[in-house]
């Protein structure tokens, strides 16, 4: 029995080397704490959720393994006397201390094993989806920015209206909108307009002297840009990075040749290709 007892007890010593070797491991890769503490922690705190316990509740079966193997000793002294218990106390708290190590493991390994690894997965499955905001190809923010992206329509019809002041040429821009559906496209124009310096006139829909849309009729889904200059190309190529536009060198008689007028159609005008 005793030989028994000393291969089980080697096996366990082996183990317990590989053990060691992985904390020295560890413990010489001192840049791995930080992360391996966080993982540990998180993989600990989530196996103990799922075997519905806290720490001290786990804890609490070993104390009072340990506090029974002792209570035996204790019965055994004061019942058959001191040398009784000394008689094979050693392989008794043994074999109890490692019977109650290798059931520990095999009910429970498993499961913080399990946890262990689908917190890592976790980890990786929320990278991907962080990394997919970042991209503009998330789902689930609403502050994402595609990579057809707002900003990026912003800056073309900033530049659009800006490339309408080179070399100090006057920039007046009339607006016009079917309905209030469309207002804030007049807007939103508008105010980039003016913020590179070109007078803007936007024109409301109950306005009675707009110009003449019944000769100058608006496109459903589309910009038209009357104009007569001769950069009136070159504004609607920058605009129409981000708008469905076409281009009209007629003016309405009240006009001057200068101007150019933005008559905004029905529906949504942004580029949809």
């Amino acid at each position: 029995m005793f030989e028994r007892f000393r291969r089980l007890l080697r096996c366990s010593i082996v183990v317990l080397e590989v053990v060691a070797a992985v904390v020295a491991i560890v413990i010489v890769c001192s840049n791995w704490h930080s992360h391996l503490g966080r993982l540990f922690l998180r993989a600990w705190k989530d196996f103990l959720a799922h075997i519905g316990s806290t720490g001290p509740g786990f804890i609490s079966p070993v104390i009072v393994s340990i506090l029974g193997v002792v209570g035996t000793l204790l019965c055994i002294r004061f019942l058959l006397g001191k040398e009784a218990m000394l008689k094979h106390w050693w392989e008794n708290t043994a074999i109890t201390a490692l019977v109650t190590i290798v059931v520990l493991l095999a009910v429970y390994g498993p499961q913080f094993a399990w946890k262990f690894v689908k917190v890592i997965y976790d980890d990786h499955e929320r990278l991907v989806a962080e990394n997919k905001d970042l991209k503009g190809l998330g789902a689930g923010n609403p502050y994402i920015i595609p990579l057809n992206n707002q900003f990026a329509a912003t800056i073309n019809t900033l530049n659009a209206f800006k490339s309408l002041k080179e070399n100090g040429q006057r920039c007046k821009i009339l607006i016009t909108y079917p309905a209030k559906s469309s207002q804030q496209y007049a807007a939103v124009l508008g105010d980039l307009a003016r913020a590179v310096g070109c007078d803007v006139d936007v024109i409301d829909p109950n306005v009675p002297n707009r110009p003449n849309e019944d000769v100058f009729k608006p496109l459903p889904e589309t910009i038209i840009v009357h104009g007569q200059r001769k950069d009136i190309y070159g504004f609607t190529v920058a605009l129409s990075n981000a708008f469905n536009v076409t281009t009209n060198v007629k003016l309405p008689e009240k006009m001057a040749p200068d101007e150019i007028w933005v008559q905004i159609g029905s529906g949504v005008v942004l580029r949809k290709e």
